[in-house]
């Protein structure tokens, strides 16, 4: 789990709550940096959420978030926990042996 610093000053962290599009709140690191998707290339920041989880999200415009699964075109890619792929490789190893 995260450490949320509720002042966006403390330790030199620039954590700050924001609400996103849809009303989701989200605790993001504004510390300039950004990175590019994966899958369509767009910058995002990984915000945390209440439940500890990084979830992608992009600006929409000043200060008007959304989480980037919303409008990546290839976020189909990023769908899909652990358990989806144990059992598609269980079906696979199934096939094989049936061969």
């Amino acid at each position: 789990m995260h450490k949320v610093y509720e002042n966006k000053d403390e330790k030199n962290m620039q954590y700050q709550k924001i609400k996103l599009k849809g009303g989701a709140e989200v605790t993001v690191d504004f510390d300039g940096r950004t990175t590019k998707c994966k899958g369509c290339g767009k910058p995002i920041r990984f915000g945390i959420t209440r439940n500890g989880m990084k979830m992608p999200i992009s600006e929409m415009a000043p200060k008007e978030w959304v989480s980037h699964f919303s409008d990546c075109k290839k976020a189909d890619m990023f769908r899909g926990g652990l358990q989806d792929r144990v059992e598609e490789a269980d079906r696979n190893q199934e096939y094989i042996n049936n061969l």
